[in-house]
């Protein structure tokens, strides 16, 4: 089991007890995964390296990747309840709590894969494309990220509604949210290699409510050794 205690926080610390009791509220169930990564299964299985489930959430995706898949995965959140929650359901799951805002806390090259699901969109644009360029560092070569962001038609949980910050950059239901089409995915990751990029449909079942996201795969090329 990892745990990295005393890495820097996020110092909007309403955001950090919004999320606390979002976790205690909905996310003590049992797992519920809308099965997003079986379309990435002949991308995922022949990778042997670690994962890591970036904004893992109480761990659908973890779930996933090692119980179907057999993964070796770090789950990564900011929140304490989230990442109790996911050490009671999944006991064998290595848990890392520290702040994606700030340098991740790994070496450079560690990790064949990283899943951004719903994560990747609460900051301001200088702040994505730190967190990205965090990615891009603790990626190997050519490793793999599996991302969803919320997209402009994602009406049901706040889509470009609220204060306007940016381009679709709102504060919206207590928080700071990003909602993306599939133009804005390729601006943040001009420098990366785009597999696949399209809209999806998140029916009921995790959620409460249908959602509307964007769901992408790239390949690093920004540290491809040529």
């Amino acid at each position: 089991m990892i745990i990295l205690e005393g890495v820097a926080m996020c110092e909007n610390k309403n955001f950090i007890k919004q999320w606390e009791h979002t976790h205690l509220k909905h996310n003590e169930g049992r797992i519920i995964s809308d099965d997003w990564l079986i379309e990435f299964e002949n991308s995922i299985l022949p990778l042997e390296g670690l994962f890591l489930d970036l904004g893992c959430g109480s761990g659908n995706d973890t779930n996933t990747l090692i119980n179907k898949y057999g993964k070796k995965v770090i789950s990564c959140d900011f929140s304490s309840t989230a990442l109790n929650q996911l050490k009671r359901k999944i006991p064998s799951a290595k848990v890392c709590k520290f702040d994606m805002t700030e340098q991740f806390p790994f070496e450079n090259d560690q990790f064949d894969c990283v899943i951004s699901d719903l994560s990747l969109q609460y900051f301001d644009k200088e702040t994505t494309k730190s967190i990205i360029n965090e990615i891009s560092r603790v990626l190997v070569p050519n490793g793999v990220l599996l991302l969803r962001v919320s997209g402009v038609e994602d009406v049901n949980y706040g889509a470009l509604r609220g204060e306007y910050l940016d381009h679709h950059f709102y504060y919206v239901e207590h928080r700071n949210k990003r909602f993306f089409d599939k133009q804005d995915v390729l601006d943040f990751f001009c420098n990366w290699s785009n597999v696949v990029l399209r809209e999806m449909v998140m029916e009921k079942g995790r959620y409460e409510y249908e959602r509307r996201v964007v769901v992408a795969m790239f390949y690093n090329k920004n540290q491809l050794k040529i």
